[in-house]
């Protein structure tokens, strides 16, 4: 693990190199199955483009490793404060210096993940196997833009690009550690199984692949979520992901939209919280999101929470210098995309806090244990502003999602 560029790039290489191609059951070699993998990225220039990406961005962020994401990695159940403290300066130096690759932080994260199990050194059934090669090679996917490999040529999304991917994923892991931490201590809080965990950070690191800098249509809420998961698609049947984790994906990745989707999943994580069913005739009146209706189990419920909370995490739950470097990202992303829209004013910061988070604070128990106090505290800073200020929200079209 001492070595990060090592750990990325090995990572993917078994992933490819694998000795079954588990889409077939047929044993076959390993250049064959680095020729289909590449396939998933538009040949084999471009993966060989990708794999000196990870290279030279681990290899930069080599010096500061230690200080600002092996915390994030660390052994043990830290307390939500401490990760919360951990989580703002991790991501502030990424924004500003360097930042680990995405298949770095992801093969660490699975094995902090396996290690909490006790499972570090037994081998995998297939369906965990499948689900952690499909993760390394997301990781690696998750590296270009906008399906094109990473080059002085490429113009990367502002917020929507690599950055934002491994903030999901390490808020993703921190929270999933969180919800065991929060079990130990409270029956009405569930832990997450070793396959849940998995799909959980399949989905983070694959929830805005190829994401266009632009927010959904008003008449298509899933644009950018059924978008990235056709790519996401592709890789996990690939690695042999079955069908039932394939879906759950799915459904992760929908509930991050902002155009109803993620209102919907609040409203059940809400009731579940209550100890109640939720009711979807009161939560979707018009019958939009029928397809959501598996948010009526609970643990699927609260992995979504989980997910959307990761998403909307490092623009609202870490206090006013992270919140203004994502605005900041977001604002230059909208004017690429011919929008005049400054995301750094107050107006902008309490339309975000009130209407796409929530003006109770994050949906998920462990999203609320980790950000809801700076949450709380940057809601009372803008309020505070805009009483000055006197000035009325904003309206967004298409329900901007950071």
């Amino acid at each position: 693990m001492h070595n990060r560029t090592k750990t990325g790039l090995d990572f993917i290489a078994h992933a490819i190199n694998a000795a079954t191609n588990a889409s077939t059951g047929r044993d076959t070699s390993a250049p064959i199955h680095r020729k289909a993998a590449a396939a998933l990225f538009g040949g084999e220039g471009n993966l060989r483009i990708i794999e000196n990406h990870i290279r030279r961005c681990d290899d930069a962020h080599n010096a500061s490793y230690n200080t600002h994401t092996r915390p994030l990695v660390s052994s043990g159940k830290p307390e939500p404060k401490g990760l919360s403290q951990i989580f703002e300066k991790a991501c502030l130096h990424w924004c500003e210096k360097t930042r680990p690759s995405v298949p770095s932080f992801a093969a660490q994260a699975v094995n902090v993940i396996k290690r909490d199990h006790g499972r570090s050194s037994t081998p995998l059934p297939r369906p965990l196997d499948a689900l952690e090669r499909a993760i390394a090679l997301t990781s690696a996917r998750a590296e270009m833009v906008r399906g094109k490999a990473p080059s002085g040529a490429t113009q990367e999304n502002p917020y929507h690009n690599g950055l934002h991917t491994l903030n999901v994923a390490a808020l993703t892991l921190s929270m999933i550690r969180t919800q065991d931490h929060l079990a130990d201590k409270d029956a009405t809080v569930k832990p997450l199984g070793l396959r849940d965990k998995y799909v959980m950070l399949l989905a983070a690191i694959g929830h805005d692949i190829d994401h266009p800098g632009t927010g959904n249509p008003p008449d298509n809420h899933y644009a950018n979520e059924n978008a990235s998961y056709a790519v996401l698609k592709r890789i996990m049947t690939h690695c042999g992901v079955s069908r039932d984790d394939q879906d759950t994906v799915l459904t992760l990745i929908r509930t991050t939209s902002p155009n109803g989707p993620h209102a919907v999943m609040k409203q059940a994580t809400a009731a579940h919280h209550a100890g109640t069913t939720p009711d979807w005739d009161t939560i979707d009146p018009q019958g939009k999101f029928t397809e959501l209706k598996t948010l009526k189990n609970p643990a699927l419920c609260e992995m979504a929470a989980i997910l959307s909370d990761a998403d909307l995490g490092a623009s609202a739950g870490f206090g006013g210098d992270v919140n203004y470097e994502m605005s900041r990202r977001l604002t230059d992303e909208a004017a690429i995309a011919g929008q005049s829209i400054d995301f750094t004013t107050p107006q902008a910061r309490a339309f975000f806090i009130e209407k796409i988070v929530g003006a109770n604070g994050f949906a998920s128990h462990a999203g609320g244990a980790i950000m809801n106090t700076a949450f709380q505290e940057l809601s009372a800073q803008t309020n505070a502003t805009l009483a000055q200020q006197k000035a009325p929200l904003p309206t967004y079209g298409g329900g901007t999602k950071k």
